[in-house]
């Protein structure tokens, strides 16, 4: 069976700390791989994965990679869009997420909802 592990997390260093604007997320779904066209993993393959958020930063953190945030941070939905590489939608109000990366040749779609978390250690 075809396994991603993803961590759309690289860690915060001084998350929850007093003044902090970063903020990390567990959020539990379902990811569909697509390949010219077709999917290449089960269909409603679970998975769980760490979103940063750091608003005073103006940036998530997924795979270790900075992704801006474009637009308007003070409303319900948080926007990150890169060209050729993909976007994240997050609805600060539900939790709800929809990530979609564009690695070499295929496509990534992650949907699933978000809760506040923290680090275990």
């Amino acid at each position: 069976m075809f396994r991603l592990v993803a961590l759309l997390a690289a860690g915060l260093a001084g998350c929850g700390d007093a003044g902090s604007s970063s903020v990390l997320l567990s959020c539990q779904g379902t990811v569909s791989l697509l390949e010219e066209g077709q999917q290449v993993n089960p269909r409603g393959e679970k998975m769980s994965v760490a979103v940063a958020v750091d608003l005073g930063d103006r940036s998530l953190t997924i795979d270790g990679y900075r992704w801006p945030i474009n637009g308007d941070i003070t409303g319900n939905t948080v926007v990150s869009t890169q060209y050729g590489k993909g976007h994240v939608i997050l609805n600060r109000v539900t939790g709800d997420v929809s990530i979609l990366r564009m690695p070499a040749g295929r496509l990534e779609i992650f949907d699933g909802v978000c809760k506040p978390a923290q680090k275990l250690f």
